[in-house]
């Protein structure tokens, strides 16, 4: 009976750890979501899961980012993140989407093509005027310019509450070269929280 009194007392500590991480302004962006997973919530660990062990990034935030490629998808798909959880675990804060490359060294991974494009819906390759006909009825009108294509959102995510480090804007942007999309860009902006104290290891 004592070791299941334990159990229950385990179990029920682990539940009430898990709720008080959610905290109830969480609030993420549908364009967020891509291979899988969902920029500025979603762990880097998450997505190895998902898609094995990716290239490492040397230089920059060393070892941080991650590289794939996705012949099934027609895609590369790079991903980054700085901010980590109480749980040691990184926060993605960008993936992006490119035409799939020839570099031997990248690990190929594979998901469904719906998972590489942008709201499963805008996929590499398609036109400025396509992406925006296929988008109208679900997104606001972008801030546009000659190559790019963007949209932001506010939202909210507690990425680490013993840091104060939080997300509540998202980006997405589409990149064009010669009226051709030819990059998918989703960030995640994390950021102190005002008025938290810090504690870091």
């Amino acid at each position: 009976m004592k070791a299941i009194a334990l159990l229950l007392v385990w179990i029920f500590a682990g539940a009430t750890s898990h709720a008080r991480a959610l905290d109830p302004r969480t609030s993420i962006p549908e364009f967020a979501q891509i291979c899988g997973v969902r920029v500025g919530r979603d762990t880097m660990e998450h997505l190895e899961n998902i898609l094995g062990h990716g290239l490492p990034q040397i230089g920059g935030h060393a070892h941080g980012a991650r590289f794939w490629r996705v012949p099934h998808a027609g895609c590369d798909v790079h991903a980054d993140g700085f901010f980590y959880t109480e749980r040691s675990r990184r926060v993605i804060d960008e993936i992006s989407i490119y035409p799939l490359s020839r570099d031997a060294r990248i690990p190929v991974a594979s998901f469904p093509r719906k998972q590489a494009r942008f709201l499963g819906v805008v996929s590499l390759g398609m036109t400025r005027e396509q992406v925006l006909r296929t988008l109208k009825s679900t997104l606001p009108v972008p801030e546009a310019d000659d190559d790019t294509l963007t949209w932001k959102s506010a939202g909210f995510f507690r990425v680490s509450r013993s840091n104060g480090v939080i997300n509540r804007e998202w980006k997405a942007i589409l990149h064009f070269e010669s009226g051709v999309l030819s990059e998918i860009q989703i960030l995640g902006f994390s950021e102190y929280e005002p008025g938290i104290n810090r504690v870091f290891p």
